[in-house]
């Protein structure tokens, strides 16, 4: 005898949404906001951290603001000016358990201002999408989204200044870049240290201190950089035993993206040299991963540029941690250099956001994972005769969705599917999801399988899916959640049919 699913109307459906997902929140209400002069699609220092404060507020369940330092001015003055830098922390909250974290950082150079813009919009896309869009619920069920939107919030506030006042040319190539460290320099027009040569990791002396390069008196010696080193310490785990030419563990979890402005260009570490990391194979195909879809293409700092970057963010991250850091470099230097013209910005927005969620797909093993094959998103079919009911699932795994293709790339091997917890979780019951054609021969296969609901109790229910390569390398994952209602009384001849959450 088989149990009936309910077909529900579309109403009923989004009620049962509500009720599978008490943690989505209303979207937040449209609120005036103030942006740049010149720039509509860029919001000013103090809405970007107003809206950011919003977010906390309307979703407490996923979001929540967090002060984590102070500025050099308001070092200097004891709180009475300056600012605080914070992070926006975004995951599941009512589900525990230790999570693997993306971490995005921009704003350590004041001119740039798609960066900052663009993770705040990262972060309302997830939020406004979770309990409807499986993709980013169960990403932001499993995993922690830590944003530090502006890491040098009085350079920014200088900017702000110099464009408001026209001081600033269309391109921002005369703005300030460096945090505001009068003691650097006698003009203060040219004082500060450029923060993303002030890291710790092979900091070196450079540039006098009214250079845009200056890389600041001592390793880390801006509150900035001790403040966000100090919370990336507090949040990424530690992965390489030993000096920088030491391989880290592979199965190190977490990643950093690092955006700024301008160049169209994924940088990889290391940038203080021209000899690679040891895990440089496996940082180029991240790198490559990350780019697809965007105009800017994976690259390792020396290739593109003749000198080096010692003391930088990605590069103290990768060499001191052994986690995984990248440094997307937005835009192109004709479509607004530091300034990144609105209708650029927009046009690519959507390509961006998309980056930003495949590398969240990347934490749990950014070293690995990349090189797997890559899944759509999965699709589920009814069908149906006179005798039975009965679901499919459907999806294609691609082991070349990359920015630079690989002529050779390897052919997708296996796959599996799991209910509620993903297949790589101890205890994951696995389910094997065939090839549509029957065989595993070629970089691309669509997949396709029949389930089988009967042993799933009533209530909300996912469906992970996950392939392999033949060395059994996994890639990245998919998922979709469906909701099972109690079954009706047993009537002959009956079946019953899953709710699909969307």
């Amino acid at each position: 005898m088989h149990r009936r699913f309910v077909v529900l109307t579309a109403s009923f459906l989004c009620f049962l949404l509500l009720l599978a997902n008490p943690l989505q929140a209303a979207a937040v209400s449209p609120v005036p906001q103030t942006t740049l002069p010149g720039f509509p699609c860029y919001r000013d220092l103090n809405t970007l951290y107003a809206d950011a404060s919003a977010l906390a507020s309307a979703y407490p369940n996923l979001a929540a603001l967090s002060d984590i330092g102070d500025s050099w001015v308001k070092v200097q003055t004891g709180g009475a000016e300056g600012y605080d830098l914070f992070v926006l922390r975004l995951t599941n909250s009512a589900i525990p358990g230790s999570k693997p974290a993306l971490i995005l950082v921009s704003g350590t150079h004041a001119r740039d201002l798609a960066p900052v813009e663009l993770n705040l919009r990262f972060a309302e896309n997830l939020l406004a999408g979770y309990g409807s869009d499986p993709n980013l619920t169960w990403l932001l069920d499993l995993t922690e989204v830590h944003i530090i939107l502006s890491a040098n919030p009085d350079g920014r506030a200088v900017v702000e200044g110099q464009i408001a006042n026209g001081l600033a040319d269309e391109f921002g190539a005369n703005a300030h870049k460096k945090n505001t460290n009068s003691a650097t320099c006698p003009d203060p027009a040219l004082a500060g240290a450029d923060l993303d040569r002030n890291f710790p990791f092979q900091w070196q002396q450079g540039p006098t201190g009214c250079m845009n390069d200056y890389p600041g008196q001592a390793a880390a010696s801006e509150p900035e950089t001790a403040a966000l080193k100090a919370y990336l310490e507090s949040v990424l785990g530690d992965y390489r035993s030993s000096g920088p030419d030491e391989p880290a563990d592979p199965g190190a979890r977490g990643l950093v993206v690092h955006v700024q402005s301008f160049g169209n260009k994924v940088f990889y570490p290391y940038s203080y040299r021209s000899l690679p990391a040891p895990e440089e194979a496996a940082l180029f195909t991240l790198a490559n991963k990350f780019a697809y879809g965007t105009p800017a293409s994976p690259s390792k700092y020396s290739d593109t540029f003749s000198a080096f970057l010692p003391g930088s963010l990605a590069d103290y991250v990768t060499g001191e941690r052994g986690v995984p850091a990248l440094v997307y470099m937005l835009g192109a230097g004709i479509e607004g250099q530091y300034f990144t013209r609105c209708s650029v910005f927009n046009s690519y927005l959507s390509a961006n956001l998309q980056a930003l969620t495949r590398a969240l797909k990347s934490v749990w093993a950014p070293y690995t994972l990349p090189v797997g094959p890559e899944l759509s998103p999965l699709l589920i079919s009814v069908h149906f005769n006179e005798f039975e009911t009965w679901w499919e699932l459907w999806t294609r795994a691609d082991t070349n969705i990359l920015k630079d293709p690989d002529p050779d790339a390897p052919n997708v091997a296996s796959a599996v599917y799991s209910y509620d917890l993903p297949p790589w979780e101890p205890g994951a019951v696995l389910h094997a999801l065939p090839a549509s054609d029957g065989e595993f021969d070629s970089p691309q296969e669509w997949l396709q399988t029949r389930l089988d609901f009967t042993d799933l109790e009533p209530g909300p229910h996912w469906i992970f899916a996950q392939a392999f390569l033949a060395d059994g390398t996994p890639g990245l994952a998919a998922a979709y959640n469906i909701l099972v209602p109690e079954p009706p009384p047993p009537t002959p001849y009956s079946s019953f049919l899953p709710i699909l959450l969307r």
